[in-house]
């Protein structure tokens, strides 16, 4: 599962680098003290992160990322400022694919086709990407 947060550049742009860094920083603390123990975290790069999960079902993983997705759209003090952000989220489901490359590509693909779309959504995929992929519905920010 791999989440692209929306609009991060505006809180460089209005609220300064170092409001940025913090909002990264409490986005992964928050992040990290949600996630099972199965479960890894990794920070991409930028405003993309990546959670690694075992064994979960399609059904599962939309539910899983729901609830992330949930917990990121929650409210961020940072400094004299509350800031929301929301994200969007590409879920590729393995299926006994091994080539972490290959699924990072998947994942990206899916996440930045729906971030052109409707930022804070979900975009699944099997395995072939690029051939085949179901659209979730998109979840209303509030």
């Amino acid at each position: 599962m791999l989440f692209d947060l929306d609009n991060f550049k505006d809180v460089n742009d209005t609220q300064g680098h170092d409001a940025g860094d913090k909002l990264l920083q409490d986005l992964a603390s928050r992040l990290s003290f949600f996630r099972k123990t199965s479960e890894t975290l990794y920070r991409l790069g930028g405003d993309e992160f990546a959670l690694v999960s075992h064994d979960l079902t399609e059904e599962m993983a939309l539910e899983r990322a729901k609830v992330i997705r949930e917990k990121i759209s929650q409210p961020y003090q940072i400094y004299d400022s509350l800031i929301q952000i929301g994200a969007c989220i590409g879920i590729v489901i393995s299926d006994g694919e091994s080539r972490t490359d290959y699924l990072y590509k998947c994942a990206t693909w899916r996440c930045m086709k729906r971030k052109k779309r409707v930022p804070a959504t979900f975009r699944y995929s099997v395995p072939d990407c690029f051939s085949a992929s179901r659209r979730i519905n998109p979840l209303k920010m509030t």
